[in-house]
């Protein structure tokens, strides 16, 4: 686990929103997680999902949709 200290889902979603500028919201990434479309959790602590930062911002990236 080399890439950075872990993060929680709703940390998640502000390093994504920081780092992009893609407004990703923490329903979106909960609807997501829940439809096994979210990022993939790195580790888990008692009930609560941890990810790598990396995976943020390609979440995120993953969102964006070219203008037809």
């Amino acid at each position: 686990m080399s890439d950075g200290p872990l993060m929680t889902r709703r940390e998640l979603v502000e390093l994504a929103r920081r780092e992009t500028g893609i407004p990703v919201t923490y329903s979106r990434l909960m609807k997501d997680a829940a439809d096994g479309k979210g990022p993939k959790p790195a580790a888990q602590f008692g009930k609560q999902y941890l990810y790598k930062p990396a995976d943020a911002i390609a979440y995120a990236k993953s969102l964006i949709q070219p203008v037809k």
